[in-house]
């Protein structure tokens, strides 16, 4: 039975695999293309796409596969299917893992095995067939929404409902937990395992999923079409966790959603920091100490190469925080046309006087924690540069409402009227898209936002930053836009809807 396996693993060797579910997410995924996959279904998700192989515990099952017709190559399953049916009757086991070690020695299990959470089943049969040979650059879901069996695929033909239906809720919710567990033992896998949703784990929603991995162009149609004077940029900070993936899906999100560039950065972690910090106690999934997250966070040069290429693709720009001189002889090589001196190095006088020696084009600087000299400080000092974007911000994460001090804007507004070069801004640390909207109203050309994937109560700036997956950054920068749009001209003139008056005979 393992030749059969590795025949099948043969004709698509470098294939990334794909788990397919059955849930209603599928609708907004290009599902002819997904041949392109070495795709293991579980239960009856074979009746939206065949797969590869299907996995699947329940009697139910094989009734269906009985009366409808098989639609995979291979079945692996505990159940008996008629001898004409390829299939690989395996153990059962009726068990959930108590804990994290019991699910991994579970899930990496010399012999095939099915479990009752059947997603666990899928997996192991994933990492198998990387052991026979596949060249899988990662293991994706696709349609797993761990949500009722009445939310599935318009695709599904003769939909199973159990009757006992908090049985059934009992069932998705474990694997979901289940599943949670698995990626936080993300080190023990070969390749990485993706979601594809609009979960808190997701890594890809179904929309970016569609491009990235179906579209070879995947420019940014939203991004191509906008004609705004309103620069909105997506903060992405260290939020990737230096994973190229994650990375790429965020750009892709922060472009569909409509914003104008995106933003990363650089430090030379080694200089930046004491060895009595990077030594301190830090609980990361990258180890123990700040040190471990600090150098698991940065971008090599590749990863910056690749967010130049895609950037270009999608048509958005991007740019960077340097917080040190050799970081910023590092981004030089990129030519940038941009650059951004943050509030967290406002201090580094050395930083910031080389930087207004070697660069003249486009600078962004935040004055968070600082007070009216540093703002005279800098217009000086950056007096050659081709345009000065200073940013009212506030250093605290979130931000209170009464310290977001929108007022600073409209002062930054009124010194553009002096000083040509200048231009005024806002780095939002607020909640919400209220104080963004109010600094736009205040003058702002370029509104910064901190964007993520999800949460993680360990990675710096979460609590403060707004989700690309759950369409919450979307909704920002519309938000923004209709205040743009609000705002209109500073001319006064009669509006084409106008129509309203008494005029005196």
């Amino acid at each position: 039975m393992v030749d059969k396996i590795k025949n099948i693993i043969n004709n698509k060797i470098n294939s990334d695999i794909l788990l397919l579910g059955k849930g209603a997410s599928l609708d907004q995924i290009n599902l002819n293309e997904l041949d392109k996959f070495l795709i293991i279904c579980v239960n009856d998700s074979d009746d939206i796409f065949r797969g590869d192989f299907c996995v699947f515990r329940h009697k139910w099952v094989s009734e269906k596969i009985n009366n409808y017709g098989p639609k995979s190559s291979l079945y692996i399953t505990n159940q008996k299917l008629p001898d004409d049916i390829n299939s690989y009757n395996v153990k059962y086991i009726d068990e959930l893992p108590e804990n994290s070690k019991t699910l991994q020695k579970n899930i990496l299990s010399k012999t095939l095995l099915l479990d009752r959470a059947i997603l666990v089943s899928a997996l192991r049969l994933a990492l198998k067939c990387i052991e026979y040979g596949s060249r899988a650059k990662r293991i994706l879901l696709i349609g797993f929404d761990f949500t009722s069996q009445n939310d599935v695929s318009k695709y599904l033909k003769n939909p199973f409902h159990f009757e006992d239906q908090q049985y059934e809720s009992f069932l998705i919710q474990n694997q979901k937990k289940i599943f949670e567990k698995i990626l936080s033992m993300y080190k023990v896998f070969p390749v990485p395992i993706q979601h594809v949703g609009k979960l808190n784990f997701s890594i890809y929603t179904p929309s970016v999923f569609n491009r990235i991995f179906f579209d070879k162009n995947y420019r940014s149609a939203k991004s191509l079409s906008m004609n705004n004077k309103i620069n909105i940029v997506a903060e992405l900070t260290t939020n990737h966790f230096g994973n190229s993936d994650r990375l790429k899906s965020m750009i892709v999100a922060a472009a569909d959603a409509g914003a104008n560039y995106i933003k990363i950065q650089k430090r030379d972690v080694a200089s930046f920091y004491s060895k009595e910090k990077l030594n301190e106690k830090y609980d990361s999934p990258f180890g123990n100490t700040f040190g471990d997250y600090r150098y698991a966070l940065e971008l090599d040069e590749t990863q910056f190469e690749m967010v130049d290429e895609i950037c270009k693709k999608l048509g958005i720009k991007w740019f960077a925080s340097i917080l040190d001189i050799k970081s910023f002889d590092f981004i030089r090589k990129f030519n940038p046309n941009i650059i951004k001196l943050p509030s967290t190095i406002s201090q580094h006088k050395e930083l910031l006087e080389y930087v207004s020696k070697n660069y003249n084009k486009d600078l962004v600087i935040s004055t968070g924690f600082e007070d009216k000299q540093y703002q005279e400080k800098i217009i000086k000092l950056f007096k050659n540069v081709r345009t000065l974007y200073l940013l009212q911000t506030t250093s605290s994460y979130p931000t209170p409402g009464d310290e977001v001090q929108i007022g600073v804007v409209r002062h930054y507004y009124k010194l553009s009227q002096k000083y040509k070069f200048l231009k005024a801004g806002f780095s939002s640390h607020d909640l919400g898209s209220l104080g963004s909207m109010l600094a736009i109203a205040a003058g702002a050309v370029m509104v910064e936002k901190h964007v993520k994937l999800g949460s993680a109560e360990w990675a710096h700036f979460d609590d403060v930053a707004v989700d690309l997956i759950n369409g919450d950054f979307k909704k920002y920068v519309n938000d923004l836009r209709k205040a743009e749009l609000m705002i209109g001209s500073e001319i006064k003139k009669i509006q084409p809807s106008e129509h309203h008056k008494y005029f005196i005979n």
